[in-house]
């Protein structure tokens, strides 16, 4: 079953699969331009562990919308929505720190600093490094519902 919700510039379209690579579940969503349906960007929620109730948000954007304001709608809905309707009680985020916009984006919904993880993931796409240290970030659903004054 698919997933697809509108927000103000925005719909977000997805469904849940497990990561054939990676074997853990996560559910991937394609962001497209609410007036012209173009695709501008993919956002995910993966590593998801549902007895603990936690999961991991990805995102990736077009540079051409970058600036405006489409990942900070886009992550803010996905996270409500997780929140909401999946049960999910903790997001973490994990962001290169030399990419400002992504933890700026990060914590203009509410995500907190939350110490550095080795990432191998990240790291095969810089330098061919086996691992980097990037910054993460969490956000309880506590703090996103007392944020957002629901």
């Amino acid at each position: 079953a698919g997933y697809k919700f509108f927000k103000d510039n925005l719909v977000v379209v997805g469904k849940g699969r497990v990561n054939s690579i990676f074997q853990f579940f996560c559910y991937d969503f394609i962001i497209e331009e609410k007036d012209s349906g173009r695709a501008v960007g993919v956002i995910n929620l993966h590593d998801i562990d549902f007895t603990k109730d936690i999961g991991y948000i990805g995102y990736w954007l077009a540079e051409d919308v970058w600036g405006k304001g489409y990942g900070t709608e886009a992550a803010a809905a996905f996270v409500d929505f997780f929140f909401k309707k999946a049960g999910i009680k903790v997001i973490y985020a994990l962001c290169h720190p030399k990419n400002t916009a992504s933890y700026k984006l990060l914590e203009k919904i509410g995500f907190l600093p939350d110490g550095e993880k080795e990432d191998s993931y990240f790291a095969e796409r810089e330098d061919d490094t086996k691992t980097a240290l990037l910054l993460r970030y969490k956000l309880t659903s506590a703090e996103f519902f007392s944020k957002a004054g629901q």
